[in-house]
């Protein structure tokens, strides 16, 4: 019978330490490529259970056995019978009486075949049983070759994936090698861009006349040897006004650094600039606002650090534009010099009698600017602004309380004895010189014209300085202080 060969094959194997049920389920499982934990959760076990199965350390059960068989796909009744077999292997197969227990169980088992001969047997007759073993082996045979062309098959393809891994790195390495050929490429393109356009470069300024070097008098005050200013020491004490004919700069040039407390000045008007004397040096508005820099250069190298310069100008009409003259220059001022710009003061002059054009409305102020030496720390006497401004403005407060004056000044200009001559509002002065200069102190008009504001600083009890070409104006200059000081006897 098929049952007792598969015993006495047991007890062989058992001797040679091979196993039956547990060699077999590990065989088709490696063969069908299934995973122990797919077949360690159909029967309800966990991995290292199943594990056992396969090594004949644990039993299965023989439901467990039955799924196994449909799971592995093979047939469940030899599968039982390896179970069954390997149990009687296990049980006398290393006993000392295991030969004659194996021919006891043989006996027995020809005793119950024959008695059940012609029933009902889930066991098939031993012929029946040995083709369908034959069958399967066969069959598993079969299995095995095509398992085999399989894994023939699949090792070819992961050689040919390999070979192709192979190309493709192939083809990144001469992409690499071509990516790096055109960043050389572009590279030498981008050198020679640079060389061409330095050539271009080149020959445009070859081409080109050179450019005329900036003037550095227009931002800063030539040096000059210390020993030669001396004018502000050899002043004294005196509140009389001292005048000097001549050019405004190279005078100044004569007075000490960081000297004079408050510059207070109305330059002569670029739309005058021929009539006498009066005019500035300049036949262009640019040679017109460069003349003033250098004056004023010289202003801020003799302006003590707390001084403020206070400058008022009028604009011009030029081909029938106008010229934004106070601005061209006081920009120029702050860009380039340094100074630091506090107010641009409205000066509402109320009349112009000299502006009698058609095409556009009549200019009737003038700008008057209040520039500082430095952003903080310059002498402001808030106060006594006030108190001259509620004066000047004949608002009746006398004290000085109240808001900050604004930046809109109504002052008319006082009546000429000059013609084509505007004589500063002394009222101007008064309000530049008592917000910015302290008592005693030193004040300079570099473009005195009739001496308005040295003598408004002689009636405030400080010093000053007029400085003008035009020697009738300063003769007009001294007899209005003579007057004055005359009147005190």
């Amino acid at each position: 019978m098929t049952f007792v060969r598969l015993c006495i094959m047991s007890y062989r194997l058992s001797n040679s330490n091979d196993m039956l049920f547990s060699e077999r389920i590990r065989t088709l499982r490696n063969k069908q490529g299934i995973l122990q934990r797919t077949l360690a959760k159909a029967i309800g076990v966990d991995i290292p259970m199943y594990s056992r199965y396969e090594h004949g350390e644990r039993r299965p059960k023989r439901e467990q056995v039955v799924k196994l068989a449909r799971l592995l796909n093979t047939d469940a009744n030899e599968l039982v019978a390896l179970w069954l077999a390997e149990e009687a292997v296990n049980t006398i197969g290393h006993d000392k009486m295991s030969a004659r227990a194996s021919q006891l169980l043989l006996e027995a088992l020809d005793k119950k075949s024959v008695t059940t001969q012609g029933q009902t047997s889930n066991i098939a007759p031993p012929e029946a049983s040995e083709h369908q073993l034959a069958e399967k082996e066969r069959l598993l045979a079969e299995k095995d070759e095509l398992l085999a062309e399989k894994d023939e098959l699949v090792a070819e393809k992961e050689r040919q994936l390999t070979k192709m891994e192979g190309l493709l790195a192939e083809k990144e390495r001469q992409l690499t090698k071509m990516e790096g050929l055109l960043t050389e490429k572009e590279r030498q393109l981008a050198a020679r861009e640079r060389q061409l356009e330095a050539h271009i470069s080149e020959a445009r300024a070859a081409q080109e006349p050179p450019a005329a070097e900036e003037d550095c008098t227009l931002w800063q005050a030539p040096a000059v040897d210390a020993a030669q200013r001396t004018l502000v020491r050899l002043l004294g004490d005196s509140r009389l006004p001292h005048y000097e004919q001549g050019d405004a700069r190279l005078v100044m040039q004569r007075i000490e650094d960081d000297s004079v407390d408050c510059i207070v000045t109305t330059p002569p008007y670029w739309s005058l600039r021929r009539h006498g004397t009066d005019r500035i040096e300049a036949e262009t508005l640019q040679a017109f606002i460069n003349e003033l820099l250098r004056v004023m250069a010289e202003c801020r190298r003799v302006l003590k650090p707390e001084g403020s310069l206070w400058l008022a100008m009028g604009d011009a009409y030029d081909n029938h534009t106008l010229q934004a003259v106070p601005w061209r220059l006081a920009i120029a001022m702050t860009d380039k010099q340094g100074w630091t710009l506090r107010n641009d003061v409205v000066l509402n002059t109320r009349q112009n009698a000299s502006d009698n054009a058609h095409t556009h409305l009549r200019n009737t102020h003038e700008c008057v600017f209040h520039f500082t030496k430095q952003p903080t720390g310059f002498h402001y006497d808030a106060d006594e602004l006030r108190r001259v401004f509620n004066d000047v403005a004949h608002l009746g407060d006398k004290s000085n309380k109240g808001l900050m004056p604004a930046d809109v000044w109504e002052i008319a200009l006082p009546k000429s004895p000059i013609e084509r001559y505007i004589t500063a509002p002394e009222e101007l002065c008064r309000l530049a010189i008592v917000a910015t200069c302290p008592a005693g102190g030193l004040v300079l008009d570099p473009y005195c014209g009739t001496g308005t504001t040295c003598k408004v600083a002689y009636d405030l009890n400080r010093r000053s300085i007029g400085i003008d070409i035009n020697a009738d104006r300063l003769r007009l200059a001294n007899a209005r202080v003579e007057q004055k000081s005359l009147s005190l006897f």
